[in-house]
């Protein structure tokens, strides 16, 4: 251990010129001699297994010089006008505020075993500010964590809710229309034959079919994370339910696709109305769509199907490029107390379900959903699941949609581009 002469002396500082050094200059060089004794004293620790006198010999030297500087130090604060409080307090940042006896005080106890000859260690550390950065580690104090799961954001199903639904028991749904009528009913005059009228019956159906999804889960997760399981089960209700409103607005009705209302229903032609609008819009098209039902003699439309951006565009539609002005539509576009938007009197219902340009007009108590099993959430093994703690779960769907023959004309369908140029005058 070197004492502050030795370490002056080997610096080539003289005890007069430190003398005149002031306070901050002192307690510097108080630091480095600090630092070259703390490296000296774990060098000694090191090399003596058995001999804890040795040791504590050396820490009772360390203390006698540290309470030395801390005499020093005091007489110069005090020369410097500093009240020894702020010293005591901590307030001069480079002066360790806990001396060697603290550190003895704290480690009596290894102090007497290493003193009989027992091996041990302990570090003297100089105090410093606090702070998160610095002094923790970890994430303190404990993260509060909010329970449950933030999803994804999903289309919102909404088709499902205004068509007919029902039930099935078999896996085959039929129906019996009208097809090929020949003749009309009509005057006769006296002694004339009368009208003779005749039809076609055909059978119609459709088959059953499934939608699935499924998850494989660690049954560790399913045990350490409480809400997983809750979490598992809500996805694939509203994936599959999702897959089954897509299938049944435009699936293709070839197995195992179920056939979609749009589909089978009718193309726009425009009815009478065809190049009969100048400067045609999309609300030019959706009224002649319903015109082209009616004229078809079928029920008036409930519903048109449309993007949402068709909905922003049917409300933000101007006069022209110079005339900034809404469009007024002579009270024909009306928003009911929660939002919904009519055209008519006819809900324009907006899904990201509908490709942006698009849309699907009609009478939606014709089209049928029919479930053989509503939706079905199950959890078991499946192939390897048992011997690698594994849990499928397991959600599927079986019903068949259709629009009898005979109603399709009640629905039309198409892209509002073609059928603007459709409406369009010469």
């Amino acid at each position: 251990m070197k004492t502050l002469n030795q370490f002056l002396e080997a610096k080539g500082i003289s005890l007069e010129d430190f003398n005149k050094k002031d306070a901050e200059e002192k307690a510097g060089i108080f630091n480095e001699l600090n630092a070259d004794n703390s490296a000296a004293f774990k060098s000694l620790e090191e090399s003596v297994e058995n001999n804890g006198k040795e040791v504590t010999e050396a820490l009772k030297e360390l203390g006698k010089i540290r309470d030395n500087q801390i005499k020093e130090l005091t007489d110069a604060y005090k020369a410097q006008g500093i009240e020894i409080k702020k010293l005591k307090e901590g307030e001069v940042s480079n002066i360790a505020s806990k001396s060697i006896k603290e550190s003895l005080n704290e480690n009596i106890e290894l102090l007497n075993q290493m003193a009989k000859g027992k091996s041990g260690s302990f570090s003297i550390k100089a105090p410093a500010d606090m702070t998160l950065a610095g002094n923790v580690t970890g994430q303190v104090p404990q993260a509060e964590r909010i329970v449950g799961l933030n999803t994804v954001a999903s289309r919102q199903v909404r088709l499902l809710d205004i068509v007919r639904n029902g039930s099935i028991s078999s896996n085959l749904i039929e129906w019996v229309y009208q097809a090929n009528k020949d003749g009309s009913a009509g005057v006769t005059g006296e002694g004339l034959v009368k009208n003779q009228i005749d039809f076609d019956m055909v059978v119609g159906s459709q088959k059953v079919e499934k939608v699935t999804a499924y998850v494989k889960v660690t049954t560790e997760m399913l045990s350490d994370i409480t809400w997983i399981e809750t979490e598992i089960r809500n996805e694939l209700t509203r994936e599959v339910m999702k897959a089954v409103e897509a299938q049944i607005y435009s699936g293709t009705g070839v197995s195992p696709q179920l056939n979609g209302y749009r589909t089978v229903s009718t193309a726009f032609t425009g009815g009478s109305a065809a190049g009969t609008v100048d400067s045609a819009n999309e609300v030019d098209v959706l009224s002649a769509a319903a015109l082209q039902i009616e004229e078809a003699n079928q029920p008036m439309p409930n519903y048109h199907l449309v993007h949402p951006s068709t909905l922003y565009a049917i409300k933000s539609l101007k006069v022209s490029t110079s005339d900034r002005r809404y469009v007024e539509y002579n009270n024909r576009i009306s928003i009911d107390n929660d939002g919904t938007v009519r055209l008519d009197g006819i809900v324009i219902l907006s899904s990201t379900l509908v490709t942006a340009g698009d849309y699907m007009t009609g009478h939606f108590e014709y089209a049928n959903l029919l479930n053989k099993e509503g939706l079905n959430i199950q959890i078991g093994l499946d192939s390897d699941d048992f011997t690698k703690n594994f849990r499928t779960i397991l959600a599927e769907w079986r019903g068949v949609s259709f629009i009898k023959n005979n109603d399709r004309p009640a629905f039309v369908s198409g892209d509002f581009t073609t059928d603007k140029a459709v409406l369009e005058t010469p």
